[in-house]
């Protein structure tokens, strides 16, 4: 008889155990890791999970590091503004603001980005990291009752350190017999957002680039700008001339260069694609002729 009590007592135990779990509460992130930064300002998604929860407003105190940002704006997330919902909120210090999600129905606010808020970077900052914290949050259901929501907070680095671009071909000042050339070059950067070249998005590989420029007949300027995840912009150019026909790309078209072509044509002389005028591959009569009329 005392077994059978002791077999009952433990089940009985293992199905409060079984049925009495917490279920996941709700929670808040400020999702420092889909910041989006523009010049000065950077924009922090705050994150809602329901989980097993339904909630349709709530409240929360954003603490944030004033000595490198500032509160310029706290806006409803997509997931507050598919659910009706709207933002209210008080800079109550220097450090800190109170902020409600709430709206005039009882819609449960569904996963998402549920506040967006938006941070001027304070003049003379210094570069490093800076907390951004919350606090005393509470949430209501839509049938009024008081939700649990755990809060997950967030760092981000503010980096003021514009890229250093460096181009390395062509030179500054080159002369060039090719109308089609390529620019490499090299940035400095841990975190390239994107690199411009003549205003073309251009891969970065260990912090390298190369770009292929058609050039106009003349002096041309070749500029590459790159700008980092902070939207920080560096930049670098070069002024190079191309002379068609300038085939040993002296800068100027004479008897040299016709003598070059003619070789080339002649197959004593390797190819050259600054003698190939037509772009076709190869050294005929028809360039030959082009590179003499350029002297004439």
């Amino acid at each position: 008889m005392g077994h059978k009590h002791i077999i009952i007592g433990v089940l009985a135990l293992a199905a409060v155990t079984c049925f009495s779990l917490p279920a996941f509460a709700a929670s808040l992130s400020v999702d420092t890791a889909n910041a989006s930064w523009e010049t000065e300002a950077v924009t922090i998604p705050l994150v809602f999970a329901a989980e097993s929860d339904s909630v349709s407003s709530m409240n929360f105190t954003l603490t944030f590091d004033n000595t490198r940002y500032d509160i310029s704006s706290i806006t409803v997330g997509a997931a507050g503004s598919t659910a009706g919902k709207d933002v209210a909120y008080n800079k109550t210090s220097a450090t800190t603001a109170k902020v409600i999600v709430y709206g005039l129905n009882a819609t449960a606010i569904s996963d998402g980005v549920v506040v967006q808020a938006t941070f001027s970077v304070v003049n003379g900052a210094a570069d490093g990291d800076a907390s951004f914290a919350l606090s005393d949050q509470a949430a209501a259901s839509p049938a009024a009752a008081a939700v649990s929501m755990s809060v997950v907070n967030g760092t981000l680095g503010l980096d003021q350190t514009a890229p250093v671009v460096t181009i390395t071909s062509p030179a500054e000042s080159a002369t060039l017999g090719r109308g089609e050339i390529t620019v490499d070059g090299t940035v400095d950067d841990t975190s390239i957002a994107t690199v411009l070249v003549n205003g073309t998005e251009t891969a970065v590989t260990d912090g390298a680039f190369s770009a292929t420029v058609t050039l106009d007949e003349g002096e041309n300027t070749i500029t590459v700008t790159a700008t980092d995840a902070s939207a920080n912009e560096g930049s670098a150019s070069v002024t190079v001339t191309y002379t068609a026909g300038d085939v040993n790309e002296d800068g100027i078209v004479n008897v040299t260069d016709i003598t070059s072509a003619k070789d080339q044509l002649l197959g004593t002389a390797a190819y050259n694609v600054t003698a190939d005028m037509n772009n076709d591959g190869i050294i005929s009569i028809v360039d030959l002729q082009a590179i003499i009329n350029k002297t004439l």
